[in-house]
């Protein structure tokens, strides 16, 4: 089966006519060609795939700026979701892990729990900044361009027992019951982030920001 690699060629879709496989990316200034099986692309080729791939990942994606509607998709995503990648950092490296959530209705903030004496604990207290990465791929397989991601970006803050304590547990355990035990356990450690900016990502490279009332 042939392969498909890209050279440059003034922003023309060469070899007869014929595109690419559907679901492969076509950039301005891109043409593609067939390949023998087996043959890799020059170096060239590879620059420009990986430039690509950056683009998919949303890393060089076109900032739309904001939108007056993205919140309600943001809002929608993140209520069909139950888990999402909590980022945190330290000593130089990014660190992710998995966190169940719940949010504010207005999206100001988030709420989880993790354990004493982890890793993600550590660099918690060490340094506030964080993001939170939700995506709706499980719902889409197979379907890559229907995939919608959000990051939401902000500062985690640890709850002392009291008031605050108990309505946040609350508000997290109602979404998530089977964690009751663990949120009143001692060993437990409630966080709370205050979002800063969202950023709602379609198509893998359509990126949308809102940010919250809270801090506009």
């Amino acid at each position: 089966m042939p392969y498909w690699s890209s050279q440059q060629h003034h922003g023309r879709v060469a070899n007869g006519g014929q595109h690419p496989p559907l679901g492969c990316p076509i950039r301005e200034g891109t043409r593609w060609r067939k390949g023998r099986p087996g043959q890799l692309p020059g170096r060239d080729g590879i620059i420009r795939s990986m430039r690509v791939a950056d683009e998919i990942a949303g890393e060089a994606a076109p900032d739309h700026g904001p939108d007056t509607n993205v919140d309600k998709a943001i809002k929608r995503l993140l209520d069909g979701q139950l888990y999402g990648v909590l980022c945190t950092q330290g000593q130089g490296q990014p660190y992710g892990a998995l966190v169940a959530y719940a949010m504010t209705p207005d999206l100001d903030s988030a709420v989880f729990a993790t354990q004493k004496g982890t890793r993600k604990y550590r660099l918690l207290s060490a340094c506030d900044q964080v993001a939170l990465v939700i995506d709706n791929r499980s719902a889409f397989p197979g379907q890559l361009m229907d995939v919608e991601a959000v990051t939401a970006t902000g500062r985690a803050h640890k709850m002392a027992t009291g008031p605050e304590f108990e309505r946040w547990s609350r508000l997290l355990t109602d979404r998530h019951p089977h964690l009751d035990t663990f949120v009143r356990s001692v060993s437990c450690s409630l966080f709370r982030i205050d979002m800063v900016r969202y950023f709602h990502v379609t198509r893998f490279q359509e990126v949308r920001q809102w940010v919250p009332k809270s801090c506009g």
